[in-house]
C-alpha cells in the first residue's frame, strides 16, 4: 500500500471514522485474513464499513502503520483478559437468538466435554484408574482434583488400596497448581 498520493487526497488517521478505519484495516489484512472481521459484521456493520471502503480512495502505509499501532495500544491498555463459557454465552447472547447461542455451545462442548477434564469426567473410572495408576501420586492427585469429585470418587475406588491412600493424602495437601504444570499434564493426557 505504499501508493503516492497527492497531498489535497490523502486521508489524517484521526480525522477518520470507525468504519473508515476498519475499512482501512481491512484492507491492509487483505481477502483472506479479514474474513474473520467481515464474518463478525452484521448488516448494518457491513453496509457502512462497505460504503466506506469504495469511498476511501487511496491511504498512505504511514495512515496504515498508524492505524495499526492505534489498535495495538489500544489493545494493550485493556490489561488482561480471561475467557470462559459464561463470557462466551454472554457475548453470544449479545449478538445471536437464544436458540442460535445454545446450538453453538452445546457444539462448542460436544459430548465429551469441553476441557480435558470434562472429558475426563467421561472416561470409564476403571480404565482411568488403570491409566493413572502409572503416573507419580502428586499427579494422580492433580488430575482427580481437577475433575467431578463424585467420578475421582470413583476412580480411587478402583486403585490398589496403598496408590489410592496416597493419593487421597496428597489431595488433602494439595495447593495451588501453577498453570504451567497443568497445561504439561493436559497435553500428556491428550
Amino acid at each position: 500500500m505504499n501508493a503516492i498520493v497527492p497531498a489535497e487526497t490523502t486521508l489524517d488517521a484521526p480525522a477518520l471514522t470507525g468504519p473508515e478505519k476498519a475499512a482501512v484495516i481491512i484492507l491492509a489484512l487483505g481477502e483472506e485474513n479479514a474474513r474473520p472481521l467481515w464474518e463478525s459484521f452484521d448488516e448494518d456493520e457491513l453496509r457502512e464499513v462497505t460504503l466506506a471502503i469504495t469511498q476511501l480512495g487511496a491511504v498512505t502505509s504511514t495512515m496504515v502503520e498508524s492505524l495499526m499501532v492505534d489498535f495495538v495500544e489500544n489493545i494493550a491498555r485493556t490489561g488482561p483478559v480471561s475467557g470462559s463459557a459464561a463470557t462466551a454465552r454472554r457475548m453470544l447472547e449479545n449478538i445471536l437468538p437464544q436458540d442460535k447461542v445454545d446450538s453453538i455451545l452445546a457444539e462448542v462442548k460436544g459430548p465429551a466435554g469441553r476441557t480435558m477434564w470434562d472429558k475426563l469426567g467421561n472416561v470409564n473410572p476403571v480404565l482411568l484408574a488403570r491409566y493413572l495408576a502409572k503416573e507419580h501420586p502428586q499427579t494422580i492427585a492433580v488430575v482427580l482434583s481437577r475433575i467431578n469429585p463424585d467420578h475421582a470418587a470413583q476412580v480411587i475406588a478402583k486403585m490398589p488400596s496403598a496408590m489410592a491412600e496416597e493419593t487421597v493424602n496428597r489431595m488433602l495437601t494439595l495447593g495451588p497448581v501453577q498453570k504451567d504444570v497443568l497445561n504439561e499434564i493436559e497435553r500428556t493426557l491428550q
